[in-house]
């Protein structure tokens, strides 16, 4: 069984970034992603390599944007950060085998304003970094000016070549 990815994850990917989207048609359908279904379930390779190819013909900010606004659209099912996280963790789904995949909440602190972050999934870490940002902007609705997301390069990280990665989430 092969990993896939939600149709709804692809169908929001097309609408972040609508002001490009001559330029992101090419690149999907160069990977067989001609009129994606929200409810269908699509390659999750082939997703990936739409990411990359985003990234190299239009920059690693577009990730960044696209991660932070493929979930502007969404209800959040909950108002428990971990149960977010695992929300997210459902628009794809894992391969035969068995390989752990998650956005795990290490550390969250109200009075620091603080939040720690493990991303253990195949994503670029820009377009994790924009998804981070959504989800901790969706979370702190009410009294939240910015949120700021940083990949930690004192740990590992996919950026590096390892299955992971780890941020450090601050707001004011």
């Amino acid at each position: 069984m092969e990993s896939v990815v939600s149709g709804s994850l692809i169908c929001a990917l097309v609408a972040s970034i609508a002001d490009k989207s001559h330029e992101v048609e090419d690149i999907l359908t160069a990977h067989n992603f001609q009129a994606p279904q929200p409810e269908a379930w699509y390659n999750l390779q082939s997703y990936l390599q739409v990411l990359q190819d985003i990234s190299k013909k239009m920059g690693p900010h577009w990730l960044f944007n696209i991660g932070k606004n493929i979930l502007a659209q969404a209800t959040l099912p909950t108002h428990d950060l971990q149960e977010i996280l695992q929300y997210i963790d459902a628009l794809y789904q894992p391969d035969a085998t068995g390989k752990n995949r998650y956005y795990k909440l290490l550390s969250y602190s109200e009075d620091q304003k603080e939040a720690h972050v493990e991303c253990r999934n195949p994503f670029p870490c820009y377009f994790d970094r924009g998804i981070l940002t959504s989800v901790f902007r969706n979370f702190q609705r009410n009294d939240v000016q910015s949120v700021h997301v940083t990949l930690d390069n004192h740990l590992p990280s996919r950026l590096a070549g390892a299955p992971v990665s780890y941020y450090t989430v601050l707001w004011q």
